[in-house]
């Protein structure tokens, strides 16, 4: 009884959630874009990018990281980015997602996709966007849309994300709601959510163009609940090869551990489990094909801060996180400053849009 009351529950909390949100973009299909940046620097190449975007930052941090423009030889590059809704995925607004609009399609820290993906137009509309030579770029929860499945997870929230996902990856991923969501669900709300997450360390692949000039083999990126990714071994002759590009070196629950909690009318909240995590060794990045088009997926997010030093700290919140929770977590340290990873959003981008290594933006790190 108590278990189907708890389904019940969370089915309701999923549906506020992930569903009350995205009904307005769905049903004003025909509304104006006011997102579009029309305007640009004469230069020899722009690259166009469509960022889907959502009620987290961040898009808008991705879409920051993209207001940029370098030189190589004798010409000029820059981003031209563009936030977008599912009007646009679904074919509707001033500048609908196409290979004629868009040379690239990002995917940040979102939970739309996994309602918005429930629509066939949607899917269709996305693979074909790749499929005819468009690039795809997915951090975290676009991550887990592009993926084939999320691995043993039989809750009722995996069940519906499982449904959603356009599977353009030939990978699985590893996200599951009773372990590695929690670092998403369990974040403080309002400002002091601004410190959630934790900073893991990734070794990355420096033979590949997107990190082959960087003098470092591990890179510190905020991690947020975000995938591990398998090979899936898929036969499909659209996929192509699955390159690694970084692997996730640390555990989070090793790394900062967070807790299950009861409270009680009769003593002080405990903790009585502790979130278990079992994505160290898997994939944090990968790049690969589907069919004429370029993919690169990673679980953490370098285009928010992370911290070289610090700790979990948890509390008890008046305001209650995620799905009710009483319990929240922060990150205390050393933080970064928000560009300290942009580099890698600017060279993945820059490459699924096929530009070769020589052009890619230079790394620029500044703590």
């Amino acid at each position: 009884m108590v278990k189907a009351v708890w389904k019940f529950l969370l089915g309701v909390s999923t549906f506020i959630l992930f569903c009350v949100p995205n009904l307005v973009p769905v049903l004003s299909l025909m509304g104006e874009d006011e997102q579009y940046d029309s305007e640009l620097t004469p230069l020899d190449r722009a690259i166009k990018v469509a960022i889907y975007d959502s009620i987290f930052r961040s898009p808008k941090l991705i879409h920051n990281s993209l207001k940029y423009t370098w030189n190589y030889e004798n010409s000029s590059y820059a981003f031209n980015a563009t936030l977008i809704d599912s009007r646009e995925i679904l074919g509707y607004g001033a500048h609908p997602l196409n290979n004629d609009n868009f040379d690239v399609f990002v995917m940040g820290a979102s939970a739309r996709q996994y309602i918005h993906g429930l629509y066939p137009l949607f899917k269709f509309n996305l693979r074909k966007f790749v499929s005819e030579g468009g690039g795809y770029v997915g951090f975290c929860g676009g991550a887990n849309e592009a993926s084939q499945a999320i691995l043993e997870d039989n809750t009722l929230l995996g069940t519906i994300i499982n449904k959603a996902l356009i599977g353009i990856a030939n990978v699985y991923s590893n996200d599951q709601q009773k372990e590695e969501w929690q670092y998403a669900w369990k974040e403080a709300k309002g400002d002091a959510g601004n410190n959630s997450g934790i900073p893991l360390n990734v070794s990355i692949n420096t033979s590949h163009p997107i990190f082959s000039i960087c003098n470092e083999k591990i890179r510190n990126i905020r991690w947020w609940g975000g995938p591990g990714m398998l090979i899936a071994d898929k036969d499909d002759p659209l996929f192509g090869e699955i390159c690694p590009l970084a692997i996730y070196i640390e555990e989070p629950m090793d790394k900062g551990p967070i807790h299950y909690w009861k409270n009680s009318l009769f003593k002080n909240p405990e903790t009585y489990k502790t979130v278990v995590t079992d994505i160290a060794g898997q994939y944090a990045g990968v790049a690969t094909t589907y069919n004429k088009g370029k993919i690169v997926l990673y679980g953490p997010h370098p285009e928010y801060s992370t911290w070289t030093n610090g700790y979990i700290n948890e509390f008890e919140t008046e305001t209650r996180g995620w799905i009710g929770n009483k319990f929240v977590y922060n990150w205390t340290g050393c933080e970064t400053r928000h560009d300290y990873n942009w580099w890698i959003i600017r060279r993945s981008v820059a490459w699924v849009s096929g530009l070769t290594e020589k052009i890619l933006p230079p790394i620029e790190v500044v703590l």
